[in-house]
């Protein structure tokens, strides 16, 4: 089954090189006729060298069905006379389009309502009118290929920024990546989930050991989502560890920290509009099991203990005190408070983002974090802690959040001798 035309036929050697290079689109005539099929091939000649175009052609709808799938839909544009014998165009247009719906469906032919009314509601392009002008009919032919280069760029340009995304991501998984304690003594587990089609967001979080006995858990939030939000908690991280953790490990207090943390954010990022930033850090003593935490506008913590007998979570308190977020004021003050904790007492680190989950109506509800973690059981607060990740990821996979997440699970270990 040959076509009538080949690819680039009659092209001159110039027009044959730029085709050979640029990115082509391909056009397939579909006409019963054949002196039609060919006063439509001969109009669209000199337009398609000029355009770079394969021209294509099927005499009937049911050819034109092999067509596309011989090129496995690797046609844009089908110019399609609107009586045919066999599939009507309608048809023919829904046969195709249910396996590759992004082809582009001009019709040409005189005026029949019953053809014209089924290709409507299976979705054309445009419609020219027998007997055409070619200046018109090359005219709604240019919007359709215009239209057909402006998705296919599109397409390219979604490519590319979800590849680069995507690379952001990886980066900054890598550059956030903890060392987490060992796990007989505070067993931990911490989820980083940022939104799926941007793969990188403005969530910040760090586990730190401080000494043998005390170990810091770090959780911020940066205001956008993607790369802004990446960059920073990058230039954070950087900050944080070469600037202050390094010096402050057997001193590092929490409220101090965040009056240091909030100078340089002020001196650093203020000329960032928009930019709004919040933190919460939480300092464990496995010496005298005393957690000492300070926040600068971000969500409180939540504080567990753990009924062995009912294998439960049961919610003590949100650990909330006053902090405002980084940036607004230069010389902002910050306070810690402390709280002894019992064996099993697990403390969960929050980003906002899990206080905010999409209803089915597409509203948004409190999460109730506590309520969603005393639900679930366990045999032990850590096992509990990976269920509730688990879930956290399950509704992430299927876009229940409107905001990147991140959560730190720390649990007390049972009292040592």
């Amino acid at each position: 089954m040959a076509d009538d035309t080949s690819a680039f036929e009659g092209c001159t050697p110039e027009a044959a090189e730029k085709c050979n290079t640029a990115l082509h689109c391909r056009v397939l005539v579909v006409d019963d006729e054949p002196d039609s099929r060919a006063l439509l091939l001969d109009a669209l000649a000199l337009w398609a060298e000029r355009e770079c175009l394969e021209l294509h052609t099927a005499a009937t709808g049911e050819e034109a069905v092999l067509r596309v799938r011989e090129l496995h839909g690797e046609f844009d544009l089908i110019v399609c006379d609107i009586r045919m014998p066999g599939l009507t165009p309608g048809e023919l247009l829904t046969v195709v389009s249910r396996e590759y719906p992004e082809l582009l469906f001009v019709l040409v032919g005189s005026y029949s309502q019953r053809e014209l009314v089924s290709a409507i509601e299976a979705g054309f392009f445009s419609y020219v009118i027998k007997p055409w002008e070619p200046d018109y009919l090359l005219a709604e032919l240019g919007k359709a290929l215009r239209f057909v280069k402006n998705r296919n760029e599109l397409e390219r340009y979604t490519t590319f920024l979800e590849e680069e995304l995507r690379w952001g991501g990886e980066l900054q998984r890598r550059l956030l990546r903890v060392e987490l304690p060992q796990p007989e003594r505070v067993p931990v587990r911490h989820l980083y989930m940022p939104l799926p089609r941007l793969h990188c967001g403005g969530d910040y979080y760090d586990i730190v050991r401080l000494s043998h006995e005390r170990y810091a858990f770090l959780i911020g939030d940066v205001s956008g989502h993607g790369i802004k939000g990446a960059f920073v908690t990058t230039m954070l991280k950087t900050m944080i560890y070469r600037e202050y953790i390094r010096r402050h490990l057997s001193e590092f207090n929490p409220a101090e920290f965040l009056g240091w943390l909030n100078a340089r954010v002020f001196y650093e990022l203020r000329a960032l509009p928009d930019l709004v930033v919040t933190f919460f850090v939480g300092v464990l003593d496995l010496e005298c099991s005393e957690y000492t935490y300070a926040s600068a506008g971000h969500p409180p913590a939540l504080w567990f203990g753990f009924d062995a007998d009912a294998g439960r979570l049961t919610f003590r308190e949100h650990l909330q005190v006053a902090g405002a977020g980084f940036g607004l004021l230069a010389d902002a003050e910050y306070h810690s408070r402390t709280v002894k904790l019992e064996p099993n007492d697990v403390v969960l680190q929050v980003s906002d983002g899990l206080t905010e989950l999409r209803r089915p109506d597409g509203g948004v509800e409190d999460a109730e974090l506590e309520r969603r973690a005393a639900s679930l059981t366990g045999s032990n607060p850590v096992a509990v802690c990976e269920d509730l990740i688990a879930e956290i990821e399950r509704q992430g996979a299927q876009n229940a959040y409107s905001d990147d997440v991140t959560l730190i699970a720390v649990a007390l270990a049972e009292m040592r001798e």
